[in-house]
């Protein structure tokens, strides 16, 4: 009986590390070791009622809360963009590196695209740094479920799909 407990227990421990050297595993959109939340201070109502009081006055928050991420200038433009408004910053803790990295931040197999339409407030962003280097980010809408992620070339086309924002939301990292 000892025998079958001994091969049982080297056959789970052989299964798991197989599946960590598994070359079709998806793999994490980014690699980090450090994640900065920042929370732009602004709500929603907030914003709509300045920019129709007056739109040219909101052009910072605009491009940061509104505009997708595409391309390197888009990039470039969101850092000169948010340097003009107020956001408070936390780290976040290590031990969430994993759940980002294996569950919520990875590439995932689509069953399909969906294209997503309307206005989207991307208040919270998260930003993924490999030793002090910004590896990219990603700007949520946590009340309407949409995400946009820079650089353009991370695979996120199915963010979402897997109920990434519910498993945010359990977490309680954002509020």
């Amino acid at each position: 009986m000892r025998q079958w407990l001994s091969f049982f227990i080297v056959l789970l421990v052989s299964e798991s590390s197989f599946a960590q050297l598994d070359p079709n595993r998806p793999n994490p959109i980014f690699d980090f070791d450090e994640v900065i939340h920042l929370t732009l201070d602004i709500t929603e109502e907030e914003y709509n009622q300045k920019r129709e009081a007056d739109p040219s006055a909101m052009y910072h928050w605009t491009n940061v809360l509104k505009k997708h991420v595409k391309s390197k200038a888009d990039l470039d433009n969101f850092w000169q963009q948010l340097e003009h408004l107020e956001y408070s910053e936390e780290t976040i803790d290590s031990k969430y590196h994993i759940f980002f990295s294996d569950t919520i931040f990875k590439e995932k197999f689509c069953t399909f695209v969906k294209m997503t339409k309307g206005d989207s407030f991307y208040k919270d962003i998260l930003v993924f740094k490999k030793e002090g280097e910004v590896q990219g980010i990603g700007k949520l809408c946590m009340s309407c479920d949409k995400a946009s992620f820079a650089p353009p070339t991370v695979f996120t086309d199915c963010f979402g799909e897997y109920k990434e924002f519910d498993r945010l939301r359990e977490k309680n990292l954002f509020e």
